[in-house]
């Protein structure tokens, strides 16, 4: 044999050791800066059947839904169908940030891949945040404190709209604006103070992001 082992008789043939455990794994997660070309996310697949990957775009609302454990998206904006997945080859995949969500797209959204292992059906997910806003945060008993700033050159975001909202409630809790300093203090009202479930939200003309606070 190749190993060096002699062999007891010849012996030609094909020797299959199995097939490779079926996998989907979806590159990314967490904030990336929307520049000025589309961004490249990566799927790495291997033995599954159907592949489709869709892009969808989430409200402030839609992300409150998740946080508390729904299910929600603000409307899928795109789904792509690419070729069948080999048997047993590795297959790499690149989607265009652009093409998922629009080039417009910012704030959080949503990729996800459904596809099929054997006979049943499977469903993926990453959230991303396409944003230049960067959330900074600190929370004592009665007030938050938020820091925005601009994720692409590092420098504070004044004027910029802060909203803190609590888990599983759809209305504010208090609202503020940031200062030059791309800071905001926001007093929390008695019946907030303690909360462990408070979500800062930061508005900047179309551009918007979020952070958990808790």
């Amino acid at each position: 044999s190749e190993e060096g082992f002699a062999l007891s008789a010849p012996f030609a043939g094909d020797i299959s050791v199995g097939d490779y455990t079926p996998t989907l794994v979806l590159w990314g997660n967490g904030a990336y800066w929307p520049s000025h070309r589309s961004l490249r996310l990566l799927l790495d697949a291997r033995n599954v059947a159907d592949l489709s990957v869709s892009g969808a775009l989430l409200s402030p609302d839609a992300v409150m839904r998740r946080l508390a454990g729904e299910t929600a998206h603000g409307g899928i904006f795109a789904t792509q169908r690419p070729a069948p997945v080999p048997h047993n080859a590795p297959l790499w995949l690149e989607f265009a940030t652009a093409g998922l969500f629009g080039a417009d797209a910012r704030g959080p959204v949503l990729w996800s891949a459904d596809y099929v292992i054997g006979d049943e059906a499977q469903h993926s997910e990453k959230e991303l945040q396409l944003t230049d806003l960067g959330l900074l945060s600190s929370i004592s008993r009665d007030q938050a404190q938020i820091c925005v700033t601009s994720v692409g050159t590092g420098e504070p975001v004044p004027a910029a709209r802060v909203v803190l909202r609590r888990v599983g409630d759809e209305r504010p809790v208090v609202a503020g604006r940031t200062e030059t300093s791309g800071l905001t203090t926001l007093a929390l009202p008695a019946h907030e103070q303690g909360c462990e479930k408070l979500v800062a939200i930061a508005h900047r003309g179309r551009d918007w992001a979020y952070q958990k606070i808790n």
